[in-house]
């Protein structure tokens, strides 16, 4: 047999440091120590997802958490393209939490590399990781924040409506970019 050379790390090492690297870079885990992102990765699993895959559907209960870490994936509301989502990107996080629907339709736009954990695991792990928990909070005050500047802007009439939309008397945020979930 062939005897490692010292200092050589096995393919579960390695594996284990691009997960812990790749989880790091979501703003989500950001705060998180070695000890805390690793409890992430065994509380979820990698996935693969191909293109034109649907991830989660707007109006489906939260039942998992979906964690963006390669390629994009295309978010709509009423069939509206609303925004790109890429790694970072966390699907399904506060919804999960209280059991609400995806507000999103989410749909892979290139192939894609997700970790995805059940709705309770994710519990669990805010439960039990108090800066995953501030991040969370911080996350929501930025949504948050985003729409009611989004809101302040409509009733200012500097958004526009969406063509085809039903006229009423605040308009719609018509289809530019806006914050994904959890930037």
């Amino acid at each position: 047999g062939v005897t490692p050379t010292r200092g050589a790390r096995s393919v579960r090492e390695l594996t284990n440091e691009l997960t812990e690297r790749q989880l790091r870079s979501v703003g989500l885990f950001g705060g998180c120590t070695s000890a805390d992102l690793a409890k992430v990765a065994r509380s979820s699993i990698e996935r693969r997802v191909a293109v034109g895959e649907v991830i989660v559907s707007a109006g489906t209960v939260a039942a998992e958490v979906t964690i963006l870490l390669d390629g994009y994936a295309g978010a709509e509301v009423e069939g509206e393209s609303a925004l790109v989502l890429g790694p970072g990107a966390v699907i399904g996080g506060p919804e999960a939490l209280d059991g609400a629907l995806h507000p999103m339709t989410v749909v892979a736009q290139t192939p894609m590399v997700v970790r995805v954990m059940s709705a309770s695991v994710f519990q669990v792990l805010i439960e039990s990781v108090p800066k995953l928990a501030i991040a969370l909070i911080r996350q929501l005050g930025g949504r948050t924040r985003t729409v009611l500047n989004e809101l302040a802007c409509a009733r200012q009439g500097s958004v526009t409506s969406i063509p085809g939309s039903p006229p009423s008397g605040s308009p719609r945020v018509s289809s530019r970019p806006v914050r994904s979930a959890l930037d």
